[in-house]
């Protein structure tokens, strides 16, 4: 396993807080326990799919799934992972969320997990993912996007003189991997701010640093973004934290021109609250 695979592993892997929304909205029936609202999705595109975290329980459950990421072999490890589990075929697409093209397919879910909308600080960024979500959406009712964002991000911060994020320390395959913020601050832009984490990361004995950003978002703001990319706001749901997991709220969006927010991708069911603290990404 490459350097770049176990550390999205570490930062990403362990949360499953959100699990039941994904599983559920790409079930075959009503779902009992999950906060879907709707559910049958058959065709899943998922932005920023890491190292297949969600990607590969919708394919086990049955999906056809397309993975996009910018860097390749975080896909390669998808596709192993894959196989090594006996999953129908995960197509990977090493692409830009703001501007991937599909060439005409559509799907009946878009969607991106671990807040991969809020680690873009610049409006016109998390508008283009959007827009791009809303070309790819299929054309019958019931296709949505959805997305979760951290909206409180106070809760990494904490007071001015402590430190906002704890070391971590993981044991992967017989090797130790550490990282453990050395500098955080809210960074002001344009009347907007975001919080940037610097982290010392160690394994073996090489030493490296990488900085994370999270925009400071809530959901009205969210809304007015997504109306500019063509899209409104249909469902949001609460996920709870789970560990160094911050809380998150999962936003479901449609085409702003439907009538309906239901749909069998498209069968509904009334919205429940489930309920989530995220890593550095």
């Amino acid at each position: 396993m490459s350097d770049e695979v176990a550390w999205c592993e570490i930062e990403n892997g362990e949360y499953e807080a959100d699990l039941d929304l994904w599983l559920g909205l790409c079930g075959s029936e009503r779902p009992e326990d999950s906060p879907a609202p709707t559910y049958g999705a058959r065709t899943v595109l998922e932005l920023g799919a890491g190292v297949g975290r969600v990607s590969l329980e919708l394919a086990a459950l049955g999906a056809q799934v397309w993975a996009l990421d910018t860097e390749r072999e975080l896909l390669d490890e998808i596709v192993r992972r894959g196989r090594a589990r006996g999953i129908g075929a995960i197509t990977p697409i090493c692409a830009d969320a703001r501007s991937y093209t599909s060439g005409g397919r559509h799907f009946d879910l878009v969607i991106a997990p671990q807040v991969v909308v809020q680690t873009f600080e610049d409006r016109a960024d998390r508008v283009a993912i959007m827009a791009c979500a809303g070309r790819h959406l299929a054309r019958g009712e019931g296709s949505s996007f959805w997305m979760t964002y951290q909206p409180d991000l106070d809760q990494a911060w904490g007071d001015e003189e402590d430190t906002p994020q704890m070391p971590l320390a993981t044991e992967l395959h017989g090797r130790i991997f550490e990282m453990e913020p050395i500098e955080c601050y809210w960074h002001h832009h344009d009347g907007e701010r975001s919080l940037r984490t610097v982290w010392s990361r160690r394994v073996d004995d090489r030493k490296t640093t990488a900085r994370t950003s999270y925009a400071e978002l809530n959901q009205a703001g969210l809304e007015d973004e997504a109306s500019e990319a063509g899209l409104r706001l249909a469902d949001s749901i609460p996920l709870p934290g789970n560990g160094y997991f911050l809380d998150q709220v999962a936003l479901r969006f449609i085409a702003g021109d439907r009538r309906s927010v239901g749909g069998s991708a498209t069968k509904t069911r009334g919205s429940s609250p489930s309920g989530r603290r995220t890593p550095p990404r």
